[in-house]
């Protein structure tokens, strides 16, 4: 009987586990895609005005694949609803009018798979890439895409099928393999990988001047900062530092980060970024073609 009284509400909700499911299981690599840098300053809102400080708000959110996903169901549900509140007021076929509420929720959720899933290969090379899921990448088709090309070298590289000397060989350095943001994400990363900071930091330069409504990225400023601080560029690395401590989720990251900024001897003992100083002291730069 309880059922029966509050069906539309089950619906409802089954909608949304439903919408919730599609994206964390099928497309968490698009969630996790739109991404944006969220900070808790006047100047931030300023500068971008309100609609887009409210939007990067909710975006900062989708940092996980989870969160993503349970905003982007809230929302088609919160679009079924409205409308339902909206059809509702006819006084007639009301079941049917129901059903119909859905609609609109439906195109929402189409806008979102439309945006969202845009260069789909490449976001779901770089979510194995992000999470070092070498074995995932090398089972997946054979990429068209320059910067998965590129990935597919690192994951035989990390699992030992090839040698360090091979993957350097075959180590895209042309403009042509930055075709996207997401590939110039991915090519940050397989730089740093590769130990060839200024590239990295080229790369991440140019994923954070594609953002299409020049909003800022904290994974590009991640980036950006611990190039810096490889290259001894400390000022710059400090500046960085102070936009990712307004931030939720680069906030730790930031702090660890000024630690070796204020204190730049600490670097050298770093497992990684010691290494990384080590090999850029003693190499020169490496230039796109």
């Amino acid at each position: 009987m309880k059922i029966q009284s509050h069906w539309k509400m089950v619906v409802a909700i089954l909608f949304a586990i439903i919408i919730f499911c599609f994206w964390y299981f099928l497309y968490p690599h698009a969630i996790v895609a739109q991404e944006r840098l969220f900070v808790w300053d006047s100047e931030f809102w300023q500068e971008y005005g309100l609609w887009q400080y409210v939007r990067d708000f909710f975006a900062q959110f989708f940092h996980f694949a989870s969160v993503g996903a349970l905003l982007s169901a809230l929302a088609c549900v919160v679009v079924q609803l409205l409308s339902w509140g909206l059809l509702s007021r006819i006084g007639k076929w009301k079941t049917f009018l129901f059903v119909v509420s859905f609609v609109p929720a439906l195109f929402v959720w189409h806008l979102m798979f439309s945006k969202f899933t845009i260069n789909n290969d490449e976001t779901s090379y770089d979510w194995l890439l992000r999470r070092g899921r070498w074995t995932s990448i090398l089972q997946k088709n054979y990429p068209s895409s320059m910067a998965c090309q590129n990935v597919v070298r690192l994951a035989q590289y990390q699992t030992g099928r090839i040698s360090e000397n091979e993957m350097f060989d075959e180590l895209t350095l042309t403009n042509d393999v930055l075709g996207s943001r997401t590939a110039a994400y991915m090519m940050s990363d397989v730089y740093m990988y590769a130990g060839m900071v200024n590239m990295a930091q080229r790369a991440s330069f140019e994923a954070m001047a594609s953002i299409e409504d020049f909003s800022m990225s904290g994974r590009a400023l991640q980036r950006l900062t611990e190039t810096a601080l490889v290259t001894g560029q400390y000022r710059v690395a400090e500046k960085y530092i102070s936009i990712l401590e307004k931030t939720v989720y680069y906030r730790d990251f930031a702090r660890r980060m000024r630690e070796l900024v204020e204190n730049p001897s600490l670097i050298a003992s770093h497992p990684t970024y010691g290494k990384l100083q080590k090999i850029y002291q003693n190499t020169t730069d490496v230039l796109f073609n």
